[in-house]
């Protein structure tokens, strides 16, 4: 409709299939160490290094693995300091043109980094 492909909305007048709900449930700390173990273990299905530090870090921070796969270095900050933070942009105003934040939201996501969170950037061989 907004690319005027079309002149009426095919979809209008369908209702939802059913109602939103919001997730409400959380991994254990057993779920959660099953899957440290599986990730890290000598017997990791998960072959490729960068994709273990996504989940590593998807785990640590509570992010999605998509927010952490997409993370940039210049979105975190203070690493070496006493309280190390991962910004995620939100929209931004740029001359007039709005681009769309990472969150799902749009709205600036700020998620503090523990110690092991914000540890040692490894090399990256795969560049």
């Amino acid at each position: 409709m907004r690319q005027r492909l079309v002149k009426a909305n095919p979809c209008l007048g369908i209702a939802r299939r059913s109602p939103m709900v919001a997730r409400t449930r959380t991994p254990t700390d057993a779920e959660l160490a099953a899957l440290w173990a599986a990730v890290e273990g000598p017997a990791s299905t998960v072959s490729s290094k960068p994709m273990r530090l996504i989940l590593q870090l998807a785990v640590l921070t509570g992010q999605r693995r998509t927010e952490v796969a997409g993370a940039r270095l210049s979105e975190l900050h203070g690493l070496d300091g006493e309280a190390p933070i991962w910004i995620i942009p939100g929209d931004t105003n740029k001359r007039g043109k709005i681009i769309e934040g990472k969150d799902e939201k749009r709205r600036e996501q700020r998620v503090p980094l523990s110690a092991q969170a914000a540890g040692p950037i490894p090399p990256r061989p795969w560049r």
